[in-house]
């Protein structure tokens, strides 16, 4: 790798190295690099919060680049975000179907293992935090936030634009962006306590059942908020900032 490739990969902030590639999630997630609420983050500023080792950091970044594509990577100039179309941003139908099968099994496990595995107390506290404050979250982005949105696109494609009732945009994308911090917290917890998902030899299928499909919520919120703090917010941003001086 050049020099200047390993500049930019060590010195580049997490989001804009996954408006680039986004195939560069598994590296981060691996190393637990936290690129959603973290995205701000440069590598080596996430590596040395995360105490993973740079040097193994950057070595796996290389392999996932090189072999990943079958060509040498270069970053590309300005916001890469054109790779990701309003519509396939806002989704929630994974995360509504995750949270209301695991809320049964959580309370199972709870129920058949909490006097041997206390920290199981934690888990389902944990998660019934996490699970409240998701569902009120995506009523709003969904009731409120999602829908302006896709006015703008609308209105950018020559359709009427009207202001929204909230101001700007800049106000539920603050709040919403609080929420992901907030979120993004308890998912950090989740994975301390539960040994980053790792159910114990003993657990039954139930058991092991709720730690995996854990992970897999893990996994797919962070990618989900690094998407909407990312991608669709700045976009919204801009395109309101366009339209707003032919609308007045």
């Amino acid at each position: 790798m050049s020099p200047n490739v390993l500049a930019t990969l060590t010195t580049a902030p997490l989001r804009e190295l996954l408006r680039a590639d986004i195939r560069l999630t598994d590296v981060f997630y691996r190393h637990k690099l936290d690129f959603c609420c973290g995205g701000h983050q440069t590598v080596a500023q996430a590596a040395k919060r995360a105490q993973a080792p740079l040097e193994r950091v950057l070595e796996d970044l290389e392999q996932q680049l090189r072999f990943g594509s079958g060509k040498p990577w270069a970053p590309k100039s300005g916001p890469c975000t054109s790779w990701w179309s309003t519509s396939s941003l806002i989704h929630h139908a994974y995360t509504r179907e995750a949270l209301t099968t695991l809320a049964p099994a959580v309370a199972k496990v709870l129920q058949k293992h909490g006097n041997m595995r206390r920290e199981l107390d934690t888990v389902a506290e944990l998660f019934a935090a996490l699970n409240e404050e998701l569902q009120a979250h995506l009523q709003k982005e969904e009731r409120v936030l999602f829908p302006y949105i896709v006015r703008l696109e609308q209105a950018a494609q020559g359709l009427p634009y009207s202001p929204a009732p909230f101001g700007t945009v800049e106000n539920p994308i603050r709040m919403m962006e609080a929420e992901h911090d907030d979120a993004g917290r308890l998912l950090e917890e989740l994975a301390d306590v539960t040994g980053q998902f790792t159910p114990p030899e003993e657990a039954c299928n139930t058991y092991r059942f709720v730690y995996r499909r854990l992970q897999e919520l893990d996994a797919d919120l962070r990618l989900h908020i690094h998407l909407e703090n990312n991608i669709l917010f700045p976009r919204a941003l801009a395109l309101e900032q366009e339209l707003r001086p032919t609308c007045q």
